[in-house]
């Protein structure tokens, strides 16, 4: 195989150094110490446009160079990359990675052994070195604790609301079963002796009675309703030529105590008599079949 010449490793040191300056502007994280590596790339690049001949040392530093900046450029890119912004949480264990490439590039600085000598001794002189990278280091390190925090308050903030959520949905849950619990509870109440032992005269908000009657004959006119939420029948009379309350009260009550004295499972048990303000006249009675309730008119 033929080796480059040193112009051929110019000419890829170039190309690849190009590509890393593009890629320090697009880092996410440790944009300090990928900025101080881009630095020193372009102090290194300065002697590299001396060359001018081609002796062996020289090639194989720029051989050697050449393999440090691909190597440089590839880390690099690893913090380009969003998809993998996972690394804030392993940003210290990159230190080692920074300071071994800031070696080599040291190295290869003291191998050139080129132009601007002194330029190079100073930026590379070790003290000064470690001095820079400590900076950048704890710069870093700020910005990746301070993007940690934020995340960590998000998550935090994230978890109180879903358990916000979670307790308020519980206290529903808690409501819609006490309801649930209440209307099972009014529908179980049902009573086990008729609602009155006597005949009673009742009020009108005693009674509910249903809109539409079930039986209608010339006289009268039969509903479904309750009587303190007993099921009952209610007849209602019709065509009632009375105009004294009073005597249509004492009338009402005369045949109703009369029904009920003759009480039995084949007669209708009475249960109350309803005289409203506008004279309507109404009978409690107990709920039975159709052809049972014809046989009173």
């Amino acid at each position: 195989l033929v080796e480059d010449t040193s112009m051929e490793y110019v000419e890829k040191i170039f190309n690849v150094a190009k590509d890393i300056y593009s890629l320090c502007n697009e880092v996410k994280v440790n944009h300090k110490r990928c900025r101080r590596l881009k630095a020193r790339i372009e102090c290194l690049l300065k002697p590299v446009e001396t060359i001018k001949n081609e002796e062996l040392t020289v090639a194989k530093a720029l051989k050697e160079m050449l393999g440090i900046l691909e190597n440089a450029k590839d880390f690099i890119e690893s913090f380009t990359n969003k998809c993998r912004f996972a690394k804030v949480f392993k940003a210290y264990e990159i230190k080692e990675d920074f300071s071994h490439l800031n070696e080599r590039l040291n190295d290869v600085a003291l191998a050139l052994g080129l132009a601007l000598q002194t330029e190079l001794a100073s930026i590379f002189k070790g003290e000064t070195r470690k001095r820079e990278d400590k900076q950048d280091i704890e710069e870093d390190e700020r910005d990746l604790d301070r993007v940690a925090k934020i995340l960590e308050e998000a998550l935090h903030s994230m978890e109180e609301r879903i358990q916000q959520a979670v307790n308020d949905g519980m206290e529903e849950i808690k409501m819609d079963l006490k309801d649930i619990k209440r209307i099972i509870e009014s529908y179980n109440e049902k009573p086990s002796v008729h609602p009155v032992q006597d005949i009673v005269e009742l009020k009108s908000e005693d009674i509910e009675m249903q809109n539409k009657p079930f039986l209608e004959t010339d006289n009268f006119k039969y509903y479904k309703g309750t009587l303190h939420k007993f099921p009952v029948a209610i007849k209602r009379f019709l065509n009632v030529g009375f105009s004294n309350v009073e005597e249509i009260r004492k009338i009402f009550r005369k045949e109703a105590e009369t029904m009920k004295h003759f009480e039995s499972p084949n007669i209708v048990r009475i249960y109350g008599i309803c005289i409203d303000e506008k004279g309507k006249l109404l009978l409690g009675m107990k709920l039975m079949e159709e052809q049972k309730l014809k046989s009173c008119n």
